[in-house]
């Protein structure tokens, strides 16, 4: 009995940790970053600009870049990014990988998302 109990809570963990480590990248860990990670409640969607992925403060102007060399994207995300017209809201925890400049586009990597929502706009 005392085996089962063990290999059930090793499993059910084991499957907790997988769930939690999809939803992450190595964002954190890239030499690049410029300053402290950030949480931003956002839109991500790719646009016809470079770059072409973007993720926009909700009730606000500002717009965030990602690089095309920075194509990792936690898999709750990614899995719904197949093209334009996707459009993936969530709370999204993101690091700077330029500086934060008046009238200029942040660039950043994602580290995590959550609370994701997908929509699909027809154009």
């Amino acid at each position: 009995m005392c085996r089962r109990l063990i290999l059930l809570v090793l499993v059910f963990s084991t499957a907790e940790f997988g769930c939690m480590a999809s939803d992450t990248t190595e964002c954190k860990s890239n030499p690049r970053l410029v300053g402290a990670c950030f949480k931003v409640r956002g839109r991500l969607s790719y646009w016809n600009t470079t770059p072409s992925t973007h993720i926009w403060f909700i009730g606000t102007h500002h717009v965030l870049g990602l690089p095309s060399e920075d194509t990792e994207l936690p898999a709750n995300v990614k899995e719904h990014l197949s093209g334009f017209g996707d459009e993936i809201t969530a709370d999204y925890e993101v690091c700077p990988l330029t500086k934060d400049r008046k009238g200029e586009m942040q660039m950043v990597c994602v580290q995590s998302a959550s609370n994701v929502r997908y929509h699909h706009v027809e154009e």
